[in-house]
């Protein structure tokens, strides 16, 4: 299935835009509406019916993870959408008088009515919409290339390494500052570290750097007060809860880009149990993919002093 049009953009720094309320009257404790309209919906409980909406929103790479979240909560079985206008013109097809549209976001106009396919009538679809042959298999050097030097911005050191296998996978907060070089003129000092290896494939670092970058821009190690992300070290304590954010991030980010990250098999293995969800953050799974995600298309703007 081809790219379709990327709707609501995520921006920089996500959590700006968070929208929050209190979860009990008096409790002091904040969420954002997003985990609420997540917590209330019973569907996604079950740790399979959680993996088939992952699975779901990495059909849909031209929208934002959030997005795509709301069009599965409107109609799981969507398979491709876009605006009347888009199907008129791009594909010659109206939509149905009695189709019911689907709200998403939008950057530009705060929301946007889209249709399924299901829902429209006319010209024959183009074989395109439903080939698959065009997946890729792999990152490219520029993918990651980005990535690294948004990481710098963010004062995240990223280096290779050929140390051992067990102390590669990890990111830690460097207790002295490490400068990270960018360009000529700019230069950062980092105050987290993630280790790739010299031994991996663009791919395979890419995969494991999206995990690491998961669990920092997560909160789970917490943030200084340089950091845009928030410090959820006091709220996330569980390792299980931790695991589930990072992972999920994880897959959505790299099955979006058609390439394969053990994330795969912890989640399958997760919901082949059937079990209830623990609790977490679907709002912060989505919003950090699509972060992540973000950070490989462009290289933000120089941080400033």
């Amino acid at each position: 299935m081809p790219d379709q049009i990327n709707l609501f953009p995520e921006s920089f720094p996500f959590f700006s835009g968070s929208l929050k309320e209190k979860t009990t009257a008096g409790s002091g404790k904040e969420r954002s509406s997003l985990d609420e309209l997540f917590s209330r919906t019973k569907a996604y409980h079950n740790s399979k019916d959680f993996y088939d909406l992952l699975k779901f929103i990495t059909n849909f790479t031209g929208y934002s993870p959030l997005n795509c979240y709301l069009i599965h909560t409107q109609n799981p079985f969507a398979s491709y959408v876009a605006t009347a206008n888009q199907w008129l013109k791009k594909f010659g097809r109206r939509v149905k008088t009695e189709a019911k549209p689907i709200v998403i976001l939008s950057r530009m106009t705060s929301v946007l009515f889209v249709y399924d396919v299901a829902d429209t009538e006319g010209e024959p679809l183009p074989k395109i919409l439903a080939d698959s042959s065009g997946l890729k298999a792999s990152i490219s050097r520029t993918i990651l290339g980005n990535t690294v030097n948004n990481c710098a911005r963010d004062l995240i050191r990223v280096y290779e390494s050929r140390e051992a296998a067990s102390a590669l996978k990890s990111v830690k907060t460097l207790k002295k500052a490490e400068p990270v070089q960018v360009s000529e003129d700019e230069i950062y000092a980092a105050r987290y570290a993630i280790r790739m290896d010299k031994n991996h494939s663009i791919t395979q670092n890419y995969a494991s750097l999206v995990h690491e970058l998961a669990h920092l821009y997560s909160g789970h190690l917490g943030s200084d007060k340089t950091a845009w992300w928030t410090n959820r070290q006091n709220d996330v304590s569980s390792q299980v809860q931790k695991e589930i954010e990072a992972e999920s991030i994880s897959y959505l980010v790299c099955n979006r880009q058609r390439i394969e990250t053990p994330a795969a098999e912890f989640l399958s293995n997760y919901a082949g149990k059937s079990i209830d969800m623990p609790e977490f953050s679907m709002d912060v799974v989505l919003r950090v993919a699509g972060h992540i995600e973000s950070m490989g298309r462009r290289v933000v703007r120089k941080r400033k002093k």
